[in-house]
């Protein structure tokens, strides 16, 4: 998958696939990295559709979601 795919979540590889109403966090064990691509060796199944681009976006919003928007009110 694109390296960009793989996202730290709870200090986990991860990528991002699609569930009912938005996107979930799938823990993966990764392989070998060549040419800005990585090798999943668990937690995907092949042909399995994953989110390569704006994975960081959803690693971002599930961060704020996770620890409230900051504003206290």
């Amino acid at each position: 998958v694109p390296e960009a795919a793989i996202q730290l979540v709870e200090d986990r590889p991860s990528v991002f696939v699609p569930v009912e109403g938005g996107y979930a966090p799938r823990a993966v064990m990764t392989g070998t990295k060549s040419g800005g691509f990585v090798e999943i060796r668990s937690g995907l199944m092949a042909g399995e559709t994953i989110v390569t681009d704006g994975a960081f976006t959803l690693k971002a919003q599930l961060e704020k979601d996770a620890f409230g928007d900051g504003h206290g009110h």
